[in-house]
């Protein structure tokens, strides 16, 4: 577990700095001002910690045609402008790169994986779906 005062990182049973590439989830909790970000990192999402009422942002890696890749998979509060979704979504990964960086270091030395964005409404219906890529230096374009 690693702590700061604005986000706590765990790693759940099964998981670790570096393993497992897939099956590999991030559980962002981001809601609650009163209490430090949460980012849980393990084998699923953690289900015991999403709830109703708390702003998650769930991600996971995936394989597919022998690429690599990262979606990230946002449920937005209608009242929040596109431009705070923007920025919340970079905040997310800025997070999981700074907290999954030896991860993120040794996997992207390899291959630069794209990031699809998935932006939900509360009922699950698909608002809009976002493309990005890694650049070298695991900054996002």
């Amino acid at each position: 577990m690693i702590n700061d005062e604005k986000i706590k990182v765990i790693f759940l049973p099964g998981s670790s700095k570096t393993k497992p590439v897939v099956p590999r989830h991030y559980t962002f909790l981001c809601g609650d001002v009163n209490k430090p970000k949460e980012l849980y990192i393990g084998l699923s999402y953690n289900y015991e910690r999403i709830g109703f009422l708390q702003q998650e942002i769930l991600a996971k890696w995936t394989f597919e045609n022998k690429i690599y890749g990262l979606n990230i998979y946002y449920v937005v509060n209608e009242n929040t402008s596109e431009e705070y979704q923007k920025n919340k979504l970079f905040e997310t990964i800025n997070i999981i790169q700074k907290a999954d960086k030896e991860f993120i270091d040794k996997f992207t030395n390899q291959n630069f994986p794209e990031i699809s964005v998935y932006f939900f409404d509360k009922n699950s219906n698909l608002l809009r779906e976002e493309k990005h890529e890694f650049f070298k230096d695991n900054s996002l374009i």
